[in-house]
């Protein structure tokens, strides 16, 4: 059944989730295609209208090739089931920062395509300790090496980064985009107020909703994104989305029905 587009967030370009968990039996997101459906339609009900399907990969677990083998069938599983009038989709990965991804000679099939043809990476960094230098430095260079965009996955987890604008506008300045969860959104008075300084600065480029399943980790893009445009303005959360579109939308996985708002 066609889901209407914007059904829950204020009228305008569509929502885009750069962020889910959504193709099934992958990690620990969705656990069967029906779960993966309610997925997308929770989804769109919220007003998302593209998003990327971007299932954990660790380099350090798995041979790229396989990953790459597993996420296919897992696509061709949800595709055989897809609605018509679905979000549009574009295959990605979040792909943990290691010396195994370093070493890897092409990353380009589990990168999306920029509007622009450039390419994107969802990285996820690891947690529970400061973001160093030297990771940082191997960020950049691993970016530069093979002519990718890494996009920082979820900020709010990095208290260091999200806490220290200088480095983040250093690292956004050499070309680094930066996501942040719809569900670190409302946050405190202050988390509020540098999140709304963060995207007036350009140092964050698009939200992701970070859904992994129908119970405690169900899409909530909606009430993020309400937020969001109560503390920046409709035109400014809209144009943020416009920033996470032109990441994702050079490659779509499948036909769709014209959006029912503009798009670029």
């Amino acid at each position: 059944m066609k889901q209407p587009v914007m059904q829950h967030t204020p009228a305008g370009f569509p929502g885009v989730d750069l962020h889910t968990h959504i193709l099934p039996q992958m990690d620990d997101g969705s656990a069967s295609v029906q779960e993966s459906l309610r997925m997308l339609q929770q989804l769109q009900q919220q007003g998302v209208g593209a998003l990327a399907l971007s299932s954990h990969y660790y380099p350090y677990r798995e041979q790229l090739t396989t990953y790459i083998q597993r996420r296919q069938a897992a696509w061709q599983k949800l595709r055989t089931a897809l609605y018509a009038g679905a979000p549009r989709l574009a295959l990605s990965a979040e792909v943990f920062f290691c010396d195994t991804l370093l070493a890897q000679d092409d990353v380009s099939d589990i990168c999306t395509t920029g509007a622009d043809g450039q390419l994107y990476l969802l990285t996820e960094l690891p947690e529970g300790r400061p973001v160093s230098d030297n990771t940082l430095h191997k960020l950049l260079q691993f970016m530069d090496e093979q002519g990718i965009i890494p996009v920082l996955a979820h900020l709010e987890r990095y208290p260091d980064l999200f806490h220290n604008a200088g480095k983040l506008k250093q690292l956004t300045q050499a070309g680094i985009r930066v996501q942040l969860s719809t569900t670190a959104i409302p946050a405190t008075f202050w988390e509020s107020r540098r999140i709304k300084r963060y995207i007036s600065q350009g140092l964050i480029h698009g939200l992701g909703s970070d859904a992994h399943n129908m119970g405690v980790r169900a899409p909530r893009y909606a009430a993020g994104y309400e937020q969001l445009c109560q503390m920046l303005g409709q035109a400014q959360a809209e144009d943020l989305n416009r920033q996470a579109w032109q990441m994702i939308s050079g490659r779509w996985l499948q036909p769709a029905d014209k959006l029912t708002c503009a798009t670029p």
